[in-house]
């Protein structure tokens, strides 16, 4: 079977002041309740800074699709223990709550990930 990695269309939402929406749109993914995949596997990584996401995903055609999505910095903390995500159909739901009471509006027009290419990664 063929694979390939992509990386899904990334819709940021900044709902409030205290609460982003992130949709990651990915293709074929079916829900089995609000955190499984009939159609393979995920796996999501809150940090208090960056997120990582990772899917592999049976697509109609019966190839796996291998998906991965990866924020190094965000524009400020989140709060991980109170942030939550969801399957829907298609896509996955990432409320993230904000640390600090403040706007990402304009440090997400550069998009999500706030890291310079330079910058290492901090766990």
């Amino acid at each position: 079977m063929a694979s390939s990695e992509r990386r899904p269309t990334v819709v940021p939402d900044e709902v409030s002041l205290t609460k982003v929406r992130v949709t990651l749109l990915v293709d074929n993914l079916s829900p089995k309740g609000n955190h499984g995949v009939k159609n393979g596997t995920l796996d999501i990584q809150l940090k208090k800074n960056g997120l990582a996401f990772t899917a592999s995903i049976k697509g109609n055609n019966g190839n796996m699709t291998q998906w991965a999505y990866k924020v190094r910095k965000l524009p400020s903390d989140i709060l991980v223990d109170q942030s939550s995500w969801k399957v829907e159909k298609g896509k996955v739901i990432l409320d993230l709550v904000k640390k600090d009471s403040m706007s990402w509006e304009s440090m997400m027009r550069r998009g999500l990930d706030q890291a310079d290419s330079s910058e290492e990664e901090d766990d």
